[in-house]
């Protein structure tokens, strides 16, 4: 969103921006309240999600894709895990006591020896968060989240968390990956798929979400077509 609006204003230096909060969640409730801005999600918008805007001061919601976003599961580099499935992905992140299993401690999934016991530590982003969203629809379908060990700001400081606990464990976006954490393989159909670009590039990667910018249809004749 800097790289745009950097580079919009060496086309018209006259336009101002200015950063809204943080969260799919918070940009949807201000477009609802003031539908001049442009929005950002982190997870899809529902037909569901369209009409509900629609009730509100914006009346003419378009969300369009803008970039896709593939996510990573994040540990510190001192783990042993040498891929992850999307089954104990999901039992990592589903709160126990549900009709699935849940992974609580890093044995749970596969781990021997000093780090069987050891339990697994979530680093995660608050609820009003488009990752948390999209977590508990794409990757817990919709059950209870497990409980996190730290609740972070933003997903530069999830794998921030991450780097400074040897337990712990969170997803974030590929751009967040630096050499303080380490990004885990997925194991899709007996491969260990990297979790890097050209892994996403070719096809390869599944585990993707797209990024959305949400404007007011009715209120773009404002500004020129700018928007």
């Amino acid at each position: 969103g800097k790289a745009w609006a950097d580079r919009i204003r060496q086309f018209h230096p006259e336009v101002t921006f200015a950063r809204g909060k943080d969260g799919s969640e918070a940009a949807i409730r201000e477009i609802s309240e003031n539908p001049g801005i442009i929005a950002g999600s982190s997870r899809p918008l529902s037909e569901e999600d369209l009409d509900a805007l629609k009730s509100t001061k914006c009346k003419e919601p378009m969300a369009f894709i803008v970039a896709l976003d593939p996510l990573a599961l994040y540990v510190h580099p001192e783990n042993p895990i040498a891929s992850v499935s999307p089954a104990q992905l999901e039992s990592i992140f589903r709160a126990s006591g549900t009709d699935k299993p849940h992974a609580a401690t890093w044995g749970d999934i596969g781990l021997t020896g000093p780090w069987k016991d050891r339990a697994i530590r979530i680093h995660s982003r608050s609820d009003i968060s488009g990752t948390t969203n999209f977590i508990r629809k794409w990757v817990i379908q919709g059950a209870p989240l497990a409980r996190s060990a730290e609740v972070h700001e933003s997903n530069e400081k999830v794998c921030s968390g991450i780097a400074g606990d040897a337990s712990g464990i969170g997803l974030a976006g590929f751009g967040e990956a630096n050499p303080k954490v380490s990004a885990v393989p997925l194991q899709i159909q007996g491969l260990g798929i990297p979790a890097n670009e050209s892994s996403f590039l070719a096809g390869k990667y599944p585990f993707v979400r797209p990024l959305v910018l949400i404007v007011d249809k009715s209120v773009m004749a404002t500004d020129g077509g700018l928007r």
